[in-house]
């Protein structure tokens, strides 16, 4: 579902990175698997189906050209949940196993 949505045209292979984006922090779509510890599942859910507008490195600089559009408006929330679960489950993955 990741990449039917098309989620990793921008976000990346299993969301390692993303491409370029102006006036940004660190001036690249965010790689996902750096970001996914700090959700829950219900919050992504969340920024899924309402979109997010990213954050200006310069507030007086240009919008950012690429942000994610409100999945809601396009997306069942079935595909919206298993999106959220498919990126628990790349956070699951880079976790160090506990012995």
């Amino acid at each position: 579902m990741f990449a039917q949505a098309g989620c990793i045209a921008c976000h990346g292979v299993e969301g390692r990175g993303g491409h370029p984006n102006n006036n940004v922090p660190g001036g690249r779509i965010p790689a996902l698997r750096d970001v996914l510890a700090t959700y829950t599942e219900k919050e992504l859910q969340s920024k899924i189906r309402r979109g997010v507008r990213p954050e200006k490195l310069d507030p007086s600089g240009a919008q950012p050209l690429v942000f994610m559009p409100a999945w809601g408006e396009v997306l069942s929330e079935n595909e919206i949940v298993q999106i959220a679960r498919y990126l628990l489950s790349l956070a699951a993955r880079d976790s160090p196993m506990e012995w």
